[in-house]
């Protein structure tokens, strides 16, 4: 697979640079996603989830 330069890291967590993050998105998956074209989240990994009441 060619690619615009080397992967600073594989660590989901930390990674900032975009070579990284397109290998990142191939070797682990996420608990949610959004779904395509919108602002919706759906499962990937998660089986259930809450989102926190604003005050």
């Amino acid at each position: 697979m060619g690619r615009g330069g080397d992967s600073a890291s594989l660590d989901p967590a930390i990674v900032t640079d975009g070579e990284s993050l397109k290998i990142a998105h191939q070797v682990f998956d996420s608990l949610l996603e959004y779904k395509p074209g919108t602002s919706e989240v759906q499962a990937l990994l998660a089986d259930s989830w809450e989102f926190p009441q604003t005050a």
